[in-house]
């Protein structure tokens, strides 16, 4: 659409009209003609169709009036019994305007006209519109060409930008200002060109809308005046006056219904009815609209800038008070006319590279400049001149990109292959070495993104985002990276709340002499915020509080491993295990219980086997359930707890459950739950501990899954595989870890082969 400062073209139509008002012609009763009003609207508003009328009679009235339509329009109407004086047709070109064209013909036997006309009208800014116009007339016998040209001012407050202020209120969709100069002779001739100058101002959204106007002719003016009320959105009442006299009053009112308007007008100083019906062709402007937005949504999100805001124009031309189409038109326009800034230098680089004979640099900016601008017409001109001799110097350019390949600096090597492709598209030695370097970018945005991955599992948000998009820019799409990245976003604000929380606890904890839970707390603290100081003090304070407590467990339990108690000797390294899981003493302990142990398995079977026979089924069941969390693998006692299990009522069996789920053995509670509800299918606390042990399992699964990432990206293998064997232990089908497994011995087998 034509910017509102295109001074140029408003000057033109200036001189143009100037012209048409200076213009001297001999006198020539012209009375038929200017009595002549098609149009009943135009009749009933006291013939102000200077301004207020928008349909293809606008041809007759100002042909400005064109250039504010925005949907086709057809135009029939009858001043006289049984006679159809005029058909007119608007047609719509968004962005363009909009062209009409007319036949009017009066069936007075005293002076009767025939006229033909066609007008252009169109836009100037989002304001201002200017038009043109030709008629061909016969009155009686006597026939000549004329034209016309016409001014609209019509300020709205549709605009991607909308202003505010005091001025804008009063004017913007109440005011509008029409000039125009009709019927001037092509060809001298005793004829007087009419000039019409009016303005209506509207004073809320019902009205009444006010409208003036004046038509000058050499010898003669006359004065106009109308009204129009607007009682609902599709019914107006219209009424009209000629030079002020009562005699020459006209009233009537215009009715619209879906696609049409009709206006039913009597005109007091010819005393004749006129009837006029408008109807739209097409759909409505505001469906139009939203359907061309679409179509600019569509291209913007493929990227393509330019016809985006080219079809959002269109939208916006067919309903300037679309949001969306403004929204988009508001956000496009920098940055096209910042393209366009940086097209005009790159043109002027290549210019200087061309006169250089710097050919190969001359054509990249000129394709550089078509990237941006694929219509640019100079670009395209220039690269077919220059083809011919980019040939010639394209081999010296590809040893170039080689040289920088085998040096490693993979990104200048791109650089110089992708510019080459840019003007030999078929160029093969150019697509092997990117399609190389393609690889080598995958491989690279793979590390990128486990170290990221790695930083992330320790809650190291910024060095895992920093991570995350050094992969990005070896890989922009890279779908994990862009999802963590988010993740970490997201991640970022829960945060502060969630700390917050947890400084409250470890407080809480701190106080009550739980130093374990606390510690737990602040840890958790350092894997969201690693850098806050509050959990770094006091993880060092309560780490030394807890050494002193490790120390203390462990003597107790080699105290009671001496004097042969080996369940409180579990209990005590246990104990040092959960504060200190990498303590090698407590491990070696319990490991020395285990073997003490190993001739127990047989008595506690025995044991179960006796109260499985005196059918004291809950007994019977802890004994296993003791055996099994010693020996996991020992098959009689699975078989054993199967049959006590098919035997036990739902009652004992979910007390059984609870009591291994309270213990954290969640794998085993959940299969025992599993089984209450195949007893009991509406047991309310089977269900509900059901779901919390499938919780804590699936927090398991995370927290092993995410271990073994970290364990992965530092090159730790086999630590990685124990984790996933564990997420694997509860989950068998989950694949992540299974695809990871594979890569860590695969990794293995190949640093096994290493000389």
């Amino acid at each position: 659409m034509w910017d509102f400062g295109d001074v140029r073209l408003l000057k033109q139509t200036f001189y143009v009209l100037l012209f048409a008002c200076c213009f001297a012609a001999t006198s020539f009763s012209q009375e038929a003609l200017l009595s002549f009003s098609p149009g009943a609207k135009a009749v009933g508003m006291g013939k102000c169709g200077v301004v207020e009328v928008y349909d293809p009679s606008a041809v007759y009235w100002n042909p400005a009036s064109l250039g504010a339509l925005h949907n086709h329009i057809a135009t029939l109407s009858i001043q006289e019994p049984f006679s159809l004086n005029y058909a007119g047709y608007a047609h719509f070109l968004p962005l363009y305007g909009s062209f009409a064209f007319s036949i009017a013909r009066t069936y007075d036997p005293a002076e009767k006209i025939e006229m033909g006309s066609f007008g252009y009208g169109f836009p100037i800014g989002r304001h201002l519109s200017t038009g043109i116009s030709l008629s061909a007339l016969q009155i009686d016998r006597e026939g000549w060409t004329t034209a016309g040209a016409g001014l609209l001012f019509r300020p709205t407050s549709a605009s991607p930008a909308r202003k505010s202020g005091l001025l804008h209120s009063i004017f913007a969709d109440r005011f509008t200002f029409g000039l125009a100069v009709q019927h001037i002779p092509i060809i001298v001739s005793d004829y007087d060109h009419q000039a019409r100058i009016g303005v209506s101002y509207s004073f809320s959204k019902i009205g009444p809308r006010i409208i003036w106007a004046n038509h000058f002719q050499r010898g003669k003016e006359t004065s106009h005046a109308g009204i129009v009320f607007s009682p609902h959105d599709n019914f107006d009442i219209i009424s009209g006056l000629r030079d002020y006299d009562g005699r020459n009053i006209s009233f009537g009112a215009q009715i619209k219904w879906q696609n049409m308007n009709i206006a039913l007008v009597y005109d007091n100083e010819t005393k004749r009815m006129a009837f006029t019906t408008s109807f739209r062709i097409g759909l409505k402007p505001e469906l139009l609209a939203q359907q061309e937005y679409e179509k600019a949504a569509r291209q913007f999100q493929q990227q393509d800038k330019r016809e985006a805001l080219k079809i959002s124009q269109k939208a916006l031309a067919y309903d300037p008070y679309n949001a969306d189409a403004g929204k988009m038109i508001q956000t496009l326009e920098p940055v096209i006319e910042k393209e366009n800034k940086e097209i005009d230098s790159l043109l002027v680089l290549a210019n200087s590279y061309e006169k250089k004979k710097y050919y190969i640099s001359a054509a990249v900016q000129y394709m550089k400049a078509l990237k941006m601008n694929p219509g640019n017409k100079k670009a395209n001109v220039a690269i077919q001149m220059i083809r011919p001799k980019v040939n010639i110097h394209t081999e010296r350019w590809y040893q170039s990109g080689v040289r920088y390949f085998e040096t490693n600096d993979y990104q200048h090597a791109k650089e110089i292959f992708e510019y080459i492709l840019l003007v030999r598209p078929d160029h093969a030695g150019c697509k092997s070495h990117l399609e190389r370097i393609h690889d080598i970018y995958i491989k690279e945005a793979e590390k990128y993104y486990y170290t990221g991955l790695g930083f992330y599992s320790q809650r190291n948000l910024d060095r895992a985002e920093e991570e995350f998009k050094k992969a990005l820019q070896f890989q922009p799409n890279y779908s994990d990276a862009l999802y963590y990245i988010d993740k970490i976003r997201q991640d970022r604000q829960s945060n502060s709340h969630q700390v917050s929380q947890l400084l409250q606890e470890a407080e809480t904890f701190e106080r009550t002499g739980a130093l374990l839970s606390a510690l737990v707390r602040y840890q958790n603290i350092m894997n969201i915020q690693p850098d806050n100081a509050i959990a770094k003090n006091k993880t060092l304070e309560l780490s030394k509080s807890i050494d002193a407590i490790v120390n203390r467990q462990f003597s107790l339990g080699k105290a009671a491993y001496e004097r042969g108690d080996l369940a409180a000797a579990r209990k005590a390294f246990n104990a040092v295990a959960s504060f200190q899981p990498s303590n090698s003493g407590a491990r070696h302990y319990l490991q020395l219980i285990e073997q003490s142990t190993s001739g127990r398995i047989k008595k506690l079977y025995d044991r179960a086997v006796r109260f499985y026979e005196n059918q004291q089924w809950q007994q019977s069941l802890a004994v296993v359930d003791s055996l099994l969390a010693v020996h996991p693998d020992h098959g009689d006692a699975k078989s054993l707890q199967e049959q006590i299990i098919s035997r036990i009522d739902a009652g004992q069996l979910l007390e059984a459950a609870k009591s291994e789920y309270l213990t954290g053995q969640y794998l085993e509670a959940l299969e025992k739950f599993n089984q209450v509800l195949l007893k009991d299918a509406d047991n309310a606390d089977a269900l509900e501990l059901r779901e919390q042990c499938q919780n804590r399992l699936n927090e398991q699964v995370e927290d092993h899954y995410t271990r073994g990432i970290q364990f992965y990206t530092e090159e730790k293998y086999r630590q990685a595989i124990d984790e996933w064997n564990l997420v694997l232990q509860i989950n068998p089908y989950h694949s992540g870890a299974l695809e990871y497994r594979k890569r860590a011995e695969e990794r293995i087998e190949a640093l096994g082969k290493l000389p």
